[in-house]
């Protein structure tokens, strides 16, 4: 569904859509990156979530000096919440 990194499934008819987000940079939590799992035998997906913020502190100590524009991104809150939240 493209590089928005905002999670998400629709369906439409028979028709299943999913973005699964992002499991690095997400776009409206910034804490929570995400995963797809989708059964091809029933047809259901979803949108799992899970905590970076241990993850990424850690590899961000690995890289030195860290931009303040790129840890703002980790702090990132969506207007309407954030799925799986």
């Amino acid at each position: 569904m493209g590089q928005t990194h905002r999670p998400f499934v629709r369906a439409l008819g028979d028709t299943v859509f999913m973005n699964v987000g992002s499991c690095g940079l997400p776009r409206d939590c910034g804490h929570l990156g995400s995963a797809g799992l989708y059964d091809d035998v029933t047809g259901a997906a979803r949108v799992v979530r899970f905590d970076i913020r241990e993850a990424t502190a850690a590899a961000l100590r690995r890289c030195g000096p860290v931009a303040p524009e790129v840890l703002a991104v980790f702090d990132r809150r969506a207007e309407g919440g954030c799925v799986g939240e």
